[in-house]
Order: structure tokens, then sequence, then C-alpha cells
């Protein structure tokens, strides 16, 4: 879940919808969403998050039990310095400062909240270790982050609805649904699911191809290499190629996930 309980004085705000309920509205016919509510279910304030140190693990299942210190092979490998939340109220990630001494030369990174797991402290009640998969050489490599004014063409970049041409830039969020073209610009199908992979960049786009409204569509894995994403025109968005014919890709060994 990217969803986190937010119950700081601004993050109140936005904890709302996203542990919103629904009650019956006036005319007993729709659902609105509950505004306020007298006790929520256990979550994870941002409080709780930004200052944790972020430790790092060669292999991790996801459900380790609670330990009352770093395991011994965990790594240090930054500290949690913000939250990223989008317009919707998804945190999309985990801003977490790699490197550097006593804050000189430190790189701040996104990391994916789904990529960030919580251990319970055995020794605390309430507090838990912050812990990923990989090591510091994988923070290190990767991009700094960089933010972007809303409104702005590289914001709109980023949401999809202006061209970029690397697609592992690109979220799930935004590929999904997204219409894939073959040669001579047919329509071959849509992409239906992003696989990332320990490093959490995009391993495979899983694409429906053929059927009817979706019905009777196989699903095949590409590469990023193999799609292309093609500049948006004005009013439009980008759009996604593949170098191939739909009975070239339906030809391709069913994604089995």
């Amino acid at each position: 879940m990217k969803k986190v309980l937010l119950t700081t004085a601004m993050g109140m705000m936005l904890a709302l919808p996203l542990a919103a309920q629904t009650v019956p509205a006036a005319t007993g016919t729709e659902t609105a969403p509950q505004v306020f509510f007298d006790r929520v279910g256990a979550g994870v304030k941002a409080s709780d998050l930004v200052g944790k140190r972020v430790y790092a693990a060669k292999t991790l299942t996801g459900t380790e039990a609670a330990l009352e210190k770093p395991a011994d092979d965990w790594e240090d490998v930054g500290e949690v310095s913000d939250l990223v939340i989008d317009p919707a109220g998804d945190i999309e990630a985990a801003l977490v400062d790699v490197g550097g001494f006593l804050g000189i030369g430190e790189k701040t990174v996104a990391v994916n909240m789904e990529a960030l797991h919580l251990v319970p402290d055995a020794a605390t009640a309430g507090r838990f270790f912050v812990v990923m998969q990989g090591d510091r050489a994988a923070l290190e490599a990767a991009p700094a982050y960089a933010a972007v004014e809303p409104g702005t063409t590289e914001a709109r970049n980023a949401a999809g609805s202006l061209p970029v041409t690397d697609i592992t830039a690109l979220s799930a969020d935004v590929l999904t649904g997204k219409p894939v073209y073959g040669i001579g610009d047919a329509k071959l199908g849509e992409v239906s699911d992003v696989v990332a992979g320990a490093d959490g960049t995009t391993e495979k786009v899983i694409v429906d191809v053929g059927g009817v409204l979706g019905i009777g569509a196989k699903p095949v894995a590409l590469s990023p290499a193999q799609i292309e994403v093609k500049p948006a025109t004005d009013g439009g968005e980008m759009t996604l190629h593949v170098a191939a014919t739909e009975e070239e890709l339906t030809a391709m060994p069913e994604y089995k996930g």
C-alpha cells in the first residue's frame, strides 16, 4: 500500500481522503466520503517516517518478524527526509538522503513506497525499522530526486500528458491502460501491468494483445527496450509503439505472472 495515515497538521487534511469510508448520502441512492472520524485503524504517521534511518538488505520476504535491533546483514544507507504525495492522495515516494558526511554531500533519492518494509521493533511498542531490498551502491547509483513545479512541461511529462523518451521514467499508474501500436500504427493492445525488478526499475511491460473489448486478449511481456515512447502532439498524449505486428506478439509466450 502506498497510502499512509498522515496525522501531522498538514497531513491531517491529506489523510482524510486516504482513510475515507463511505456513508449513505442524503438521497439514499449515492455514497459520499466520510469527512470526520472518531478513531482510525492502525497506521503510520508521516512524522513516524521522517527522520527514520533506512536499511538495505540483500533479501527480504516482506513478512520479517519483529527485531530488537537491525539485523546484522542490514546496511544503513540513509535517512527518510520527506514524503511525496500525488494529487490523488497516494504517497508515491519516500525521499531518502543518501551518502555524505554530517549532511554534507548528501544526495536525495526518491524511493517507491512499495519498496519500503516496516519491520516492528520488538524492544519498543509502536516503533519500527525501515528496510528495503538492495544495497548502498544501488541507492548511490540512483538518480537524484529533483522536484518539479506543478503545471510546468516537466511536470506534465512526469504525468504522461507530454512525451518522455524513456519508458522507465513513467510510473505503472501512467502506463497502465495506454494503447500500444505496431507496424503501420495498427493498435495491437494495451498495457495491463508493469513489473519492476529488485532495484525498483521497470523490468517488463505487460501488454494485452488481441481480443474484443478486453475479452480473449493474451498478455505478453515486453522489455522496456522493445517499446518506443513517441512525443505527444499539441492537445494529444504520448503513444507507445513496437516494431511488430499483432500476429508476432500473439505468437509470443503468454505471460503467467
